[in-house]
């Protein structure tokens, strides 16, 4: 391994997450992964997969960087919860570049076209469900600034968008390696000199026409795109508490008195609807009736619901969402189903229950198990709880079962001033898009925000700005592809990807070789 090829790796990496935010430089994506891919071209199958482990390092690394604002609280435990994470990811980047080298070397020009970029979203897909699923560093996340590419998320999920970038960096990688004599790329066997031109001129026309296509239909859909009649107000509570103050007691009533002014302002506006944060109430849901019998007055006063967050024992600690009617009646109440593991909970507890008593971490949070469908005058809405509006499949599930609006109430407060909150908010922007629906976030330091169904911030807040935000949302009233279906395109992708690790070199001798 050459100083060369480390330093392409650590380019690529670099690239990606300069598309990101804070950066936010979208267009870089479209050519990052192209010194990346390179490398696979030109390496053999154990360089692949380390260079992939680097690009993955330097990107995962850089992007979610802000895990390490834990150690503050948590001390070098702080610091594994950036660097374990980190390296599990990187990981799939380098079965990634290990499996794109074997496709390479056993399938012509259109399969590996094709084919790789299908292996990257199944990929992305994968390491993105589940109780442990993280989909931070999902390539459509880039996109958040061009709206109109953004429109095929309906369709395909996000992940469609990942596909498309891919897709133009394998071109630009086929197109540039043409351009070099057939001898020189190690492992690459190109089609002769004479029919490289024409068929490398027709997968670049390929792909421009699927892109003109994706960019007119995204136009279209987003100019045209019905977001919903009758309007429903709401007023979002964010109280921009630090996250050390609720975490070393004794300021509970200055918490609860920050809540009743705001509630008290939100309450002049006559919204539909206040929302609070995650873990609001500085105690048990239980606990707090009289606190929150005087804010239900204030609510009632203007036959205002009340969405809220909050602890609550009930068969053990649940991290909940409590729907309260303007009469202060609980009308629903939502568990969050996917608790962030060594943060709520600590999973494997003969193994890493040591932890606990470490960190000084409380009781775990016991999973929910049922979705909830929220009823609120003229329409229904579903609740998420913190990283869960990230999770494509369960947001999905709750528009299928009926939610016509997503809500999400988080406390991005842990990660004081770093990028989390920006991509954590863009990221729940592609569930409005996904679904078709109206998504409001709420949350505790930033960004609370209002996004409309083409995946438009209408209005957002500042990084720890104390205030109410008041905006108009609509219920959904048709649904997209992608929220009747589902992930459909992902699966596709997942046979593709299977279909071509059977047929490639390698795995056909392996096949031919058995009477």
């Amino acid at each position: 391994m050459g100083s060369r090829e480390v330093v392409l790796a650590v380019l690529s990496g670099l690239l990606l997450v300069l598309a990101f935010p804070n950066f936010s430089v979208s267009f870089v994506v479209w050519f990052a992964l192209i010194p990346f891919l390179w490398l696979i071209y030109e390496s053999s199958l154990s360089r692949s997969f380390l260079y992939g482990l680097i690009v993955g390092l330097v990107f995962f690394g850089g992007l979610t960087y802000w895990p390490l604002v834990l150690v503050r609280f948590y001390g070098f435990l702080g610091f594994l919860a950036w660097f374990l994470p980190v390296l599990l990811e990187a990981v799939t980047f380098a079965l990634f570049a290990l499996g794109a080298a074997l496709i390479i070397r056993g399938c012509e020009s259109w399969g590996r076209l094709f084919l790789l970029p299908a292996w990257w979203v199944s990929l992305e897909f994968l390491r993105s469900i589940g109780s442990w699923g993280f989909s931070w560093g999902v390539l459509g996340y880039s996109q958040q600034p061009n709206p109109f590419i953004l429109q095929m998320a309906k369709f395909t999920g996000v992940y469609g968008i990942s596909y498309l970038i891919v897709l133009v960096n394998m071109v630009s990688v086929e197109l540039l390696l043409a351009y070099r004599e057939s001898g020189e790329a190690r492992y690459l066997s190109p089609p002769a000199p004479r029919r490289w031109r024409g068929l490398l001129f027709k997968q670049v026309g390929l792909v421009a026409g699927i892109l003109l296509l994706i960019l007119g239909g995204g136009c279209f859909g987003y100019l045209t795109g019905r977001v919903g009649k009758e309007p429903l107000k709401v007023a979002i509570a964010q109280p921009s508490i630090p996250q050390w103050e609720k975490l070393e007691g004794g300021k509970e009533e200055e918490i609860r008195g920050i809540y009743s002014r705001l509630t008290e302002e939100a309450v002049e506006f006559r919204p539909h609807l206040i929302v609070w944060p995650e873990t609001a109430i500085p105690g048990d849901f239980s606990a707090e009736k009289a606190y929150l019998d005087d804010i239900s007055r204030l609510c009632g006063k203007e036959q205002c619901y009340l969405l809220l967050g909050s602890l609550f024992e009930e068969d053990g600690l649940h991290n909940s969402a409590f729907l309260l009617s303007p009469a202060g009646e609980v009308v629903e109440r939502y568990d969050k189903i996917y608790p962030v593991p060594f943060g709520e909970y600590i999973p494997l507890d003969p193994l890493f229950g040591w932890i606990r008593g470490v960190a000084g971490l409380g009781e775990d949070i016991v999973p929910g198990e049922e979705l909830t469908v929220f009823k609120i005058g003229r329409g229904t809405f579903g609740a998420t709880i913190c990283f869960e509006s990230t999770n494509s499949i369960l947001c999905r599930r709750l528009v299928k079962k009926g939610a016509r609006m997503l809500i999400t109430i988080t406390n991005d407060a842990w990660f004081e001033r770093t990028a989390a909150a920006r991509q954590h908010v863009e990221m729940t922007a592609l569930r409005a898009i996904e679904n078709g629906v109206y998504v409001v976030q709420a949350a505790n330091s930033g960004i609370t925000a209002i996004i409309d169904p083409r995946g438009c911030i209408l209005e957002e807040t500042n990084l720890f700005e104390r205030r109410i935000l008041i905006g108009e949302v609509a219920f959904a009233e048709n649904l997209t592809f992608y929220a009747r279906f589902g992930d459909v395109f992902s699966c596709i992708c997942l046979i593709l990807t299977a279909g071509g690790f059977l047929s490639c070199t390698p795995a056909r001798k392996i096949f031919k070789s058995r009477p």
